[in-house]
């Protein structure tokens, strides 16, 4: 998606759009073994050309995160990616 990331913090204006429905469709096999009941958003990041965003909803798990890449143009979901920082660099 490009670097760097921009971390959006409340006061910065974007697009929000409804993540329930969406989240509700995520086939389980996709969380892996994590529980994501209580979609927490961590963060959220801005790609440098402004189209996409990234919401990190975090897991029960510390450092596993369900991210879910928005079109913000668009006003639609692209799609999801389990990242598990623990896996990814041997984290505990």
């Amino acid at each position: 998606m490009g670097t760097p990331m921009a971390l959006l913090m409340p006061e910065d204006e974007f697009r929000p759009i409804p993540l329930a429905d969406y989240l509700a469709a995520v086939p389980p096999n996709d969380l892996g073994e994590h529980d994501f009941s209580s979609a927490e958003i961590e963060k959220v990041y801005r790609e440098p050309r402004g189209r996409f965003i990234h919401v990190l909803l975090a897991a029960a798990t510390p450092n596993v995160f369900l991210v879910i890449v928005v079109d913000e143009p668009d006003q639609s979901i692209y799609g999801h990616y389990l990242l598990d920082l623990n896996r990814e660099y041997g984290l505990s």
